[in-house]
Parts: C-alpha cells; sequence; structure tokens
C-alpha cells in the first residue's frame, strides 16, 4: 500500500470515529460511503448532524473529493443535500476557510478538521464571505424569514429520511441488532419514483433465543408524503414468527396501526425497529398476530415452537458476507 493510500485509509478511520463520539459538545458526523468501499473511488460521503436552529432539523449528506495530488493539494468539498445558507450557493458549493490552500491547508491537515469547519460554519454563518449575498442580507435583516424557508427546504422527505437514518446508526452502533445495508444516497436519483419509496434495506440481528445466529434482511416502503403516511415493513428474508405474515409483510405492530394519531416528527425509524425487536422476542405481549397458528404453538408447545424456529433461522438467515 502507498503512503498515500494508507493516509486515506487513517483519515477514513478517523472520520468513522466522528459517529460513535458520544461527547455532545463533539462534531455528529455519519460516515456513509468512502474509498473503503470501492477502491477506485476518490468520493467520500457523510451526514453532519447540525446543533444550531433551524439546521438541527436535519442532516445533511456532503462530499469530499480527495484529488489525485492529495494531501499536497486541498479535497473539494459540496453538499449533495440542499441547504439554505450563506455560505453554500445553489450548485452546494462551500466556502471553507481551512481549505484556502494559500492560507490555512496544510497536508498534515486532518479531514476530521475539514468536516469540523464546515460544520461548525452550517451552525455560525459567516456573513462577511457569503457566497450568496441576497441570503445573506435576509440572515442579518429579517432571521425570521430566514428560518422559515431554511425549515421548508428541510421539509422534504428526502432530508428527513437522511436524519433517520443517522439517529439509526447512532442507536445501533454499539450492538449492531440493526444495520444498514442499502442508504440513500443523495447523488442519485434511483429512490425516486411515483408510487412508494422503499428505502432503506436494513439487516436485523436478534440476541435472543430462538433467532440469535440469524440475520433477517427487511425493507422499509415510504409513502411520497413520509412521514404523514404510515410506513410499510416487510421481511425479505422468511422468519418463523407469530408477527410476520408468509409473504414477510409486518403491519400488526402498535407503532404502525397508531401512526396517524401520532404528531408527526414525534416518532422516527428506531422506533420502528425497537418495536420490531421487543415483539419478535416477546409474544406474551402479541395480541393481533399476523399467524395466529404460530402464536398457539408457542403457547402450547414452546419446546416444538423453539426447534422449529431455530431450525428455520439455521437453513434460511445465514450471516451475509460483506
Amino acid at each position: 500500500m502507498s503512503g498515500a493510500n494508507r493516509r486515506i485509509m487513517a483519515e477514513i478511520t478517523r472520520l468513522q470515529a466522528l459517529g460513535t463520539n458520544n461527547d455532545p459538545s463533539s462534531v455528529k458526523y455519519i460516515l456513509d460511503k468512502s474509498p473503503l468501499d470501492d477502491a477506485q473511488s476518490n468520493l467520500i460521503l457523510g451526514r453532519i448532524l447540525p446543533k444550531s436552529n433551524p439546521y438541527n432539523q436535519a442532516a445533511f449528506q456532503v462530499e469530499v473529493k480527495l484529488p489525485a495530488e492529495y494531501p499536497f493539494k486541498a479535497p473539494e468539498v459540496r453538499f449533495i443535500t440542499p441547504i439554505y445558507h450563506p455560505n453554500v450557493d445553489d450548485k452546494g458549493k462551500i466556502c471553507v476557510d481551512l481549505l484556502n490552500q494559500s492560507e490555512t491547508y496544510k497536508p498534515t491537515t486532518p479531514l476530521t478538521d475539514v468536516i469540523k469547519a464546515i460544520a461548525n460554519l452550517i451552525d455560525s454563518p459567516n456573513i462577511e464571505h457569503a457566497l450568496n449575498a441576497e441570503i445573506a442580507a435576509e440572515y442579518t435583516q429579517n432571521k425570521s424569514a430566514f428560518d422559515r424557508k431554511a425549515l421548508d427546504m428541510m421539509a422534504s422527505k428526502h432530508i428527513r429520511l437522511l436524519k433517520d437514518l443517522a439517529r439509526i446508526d447512532e442507536t445501533f452502533q454499539s450492538n449492531r441488532l440493526f444495520y444498514i445495508k442499502k442508504k440513500i444516497d443523495a447523488t442519485t436519483n434511483d429512490a425516486i419514483h411515483d408510487t412508494d419509496l422503499t428505502h432503506p434495506i436494513l439487516i436485523y440481528k436478534p440476541e435472543q433465543s430462538p433467532y440469535v445466529g440469524g440475520e433477517f434482511e427487511f425493507e422499509i416502503s415510504l409513502p411520497l408524503d413520509y412521514p404523514s403516511t404510515t410506513p410499510r415493513v416487510k421481511f425479505r428474508t422468511p422468519i418463523y414468527s407469530p408477527i410476520v405474515d408468509e409473504s414477510g409483510a409486518l403491519s400488526c405492530l402498535p407503532i404502525l396501526q397508531r401512526w396517524q394519531s401520532y404528531p408527526i416528527n414525534s416518532i422516527q425509524f428506531r422506533d420502528i425497529l425497537t418495536e420490531i425487536d421487543y415483539y419478535i422476542t416477546h409474544l406474551e405481549d402479541v395480541d393481533e398476530p399476523h399467524r395466529p397458528a404460530l402464536l398457539d404453538e408457542w403457547k402450547t408447545d414452546p419446546v416444538a415452537f423453539t426447534k422449529a424456529a431455530e431450525q428455520h433461522t439455521k437453513e434460511l438467515a445465514k450471516p451475509q458476507k460483506r
């Protein structure tokens, strides 16, 4: 491995650490894609979770492009997720003092400092060096109007989804009970259709018998007006459970049945995942199963149920290669 590649690998490791830092004062950053995923790529994609109003309502995907001369030439940075901000133009370009080759950027500058500089700029706009003079003027002269327009831009399902995915990474990073297999990439439009959006695809690794050792793939289908309309959950990997029907559908969770009664933005993806794990492993609390016969088997002959579920898991839910 060349010295440049070793440097890139070390930088990516440091970026990954930003996502596991529980210090509330630190920058929140979730790495999505990097040269570790594709050795031919020079792009790093990740989501920044700002701290300040109004930007803390969303997660913003940022692209870091490493030139062939890196680290002797500064990386190029742009926002993939649209953001209403004085220092970001309509193409996502952002002016960060740290990346000014002639002033502050050095070959020793870590990428974590670049991400931190971007996050700080989101939270504290630099009006004197604004890329959009009109937005800068609005920010200083009519902050309420600025906040309203920024929130309107963040109201899209796409941006809400990016934030929900980031919260999944944060919540389950320690035990990997759930992890995201297929993430939304804001650089493409492959998620946008006229009907439902089927994103993301996740892996569930139960920690309790009879499913221990299995990896179950499932998807969450999002209506175009998410989160106003109830998402749908479907297991792609068969699971021997009363709450999942033969087709893989799972709609009997209380959170899904009551979705319309919750205030918008009061529940998130991770709440759905928490209920999936709870009701699969706590059948005593299941009132309306999709497959009543399996629930009856669990009640009347738990040994037979456990044996069948374990065999089913061993045969159909084998760990996936990564």
